[in-house]
């Protein structure tokens, strides 16, 4: 699947980010998109989601429940590069770590759709060295990260997915 399909696609991915920093963007996708968007995009083996067609790099993420042990999908952004899969825990910026990371730190084992393929991956979680050497490739693809790195308060973790021959995400040049 071709990422950022055009530059049309790209300034799409630019107005949602930026919706996704206000509050009712933030509710929005917390809310509304959050429980339905991992089911269109299982159900349509990635083509789809809430919004649309997937014009940015997202994935179903199905880890197990610390508490309940049911499995739960949860759909996320992700950058990919030099066979890894990142993943942010910044829950949109709010002061509390989302529910997926307590879960994938109980149990690293893990399901990820990507597109229409899947994988069972084990989850690791960066150091703060690992974490500073990707950092800023994390915030080239996807620029919110920095402002709820700002807005959290909290120091955001990140996970990283072993997925040999995972292709690269890049933005396309402005």
């Amino acid at each position: 699947m071709a990422l950022y399909h055009n530059r049309f696609a790209r300034s799409f991915v630019n107005v949602f980010l930026k919706l996704a920093l206000t509050g009712p963007g933030r509710w929005f996708i917390s809310n509304f998109s959050a429980r339905l968007d991992p089911i269109i995009y299982r159900w349509t083996r990635g083509r789809l989601t809430s919004t649309g067609l997937v014009l940015f790099p997202v994935l179903a993420l199905t880890a197990t429940g610390r508490k309940s042990r049911k499995r739960r999908t949860v759909q996320l952004a992700y950058v990919a590069f030099d066979d890894n899969v990142y993943l942010v825990a910044s829950n949109f910026g709010k002061e509390r770590h989302p529910a997926w990371m307590y879960n994938m730190e109980a149990d690293p084992s893990v399901a990820v759709q990507i597109g229409s393929n899947d994988y069972d991956v084990t989850a690791e979680q960066l150091t703060e060295d690992e974490k500073g050497a990707v950092w800023e490739r994390l915030v080239e693809e996807v620029p919110n990260f920095d402002a709820y790195q700002e807005r959290s308060g909290r120091a955001l973790r990140i996970f990283r997915l072993p997925i040999p021959r995972i292709e690269e995400t890049r933005l396309p040049p402005r």
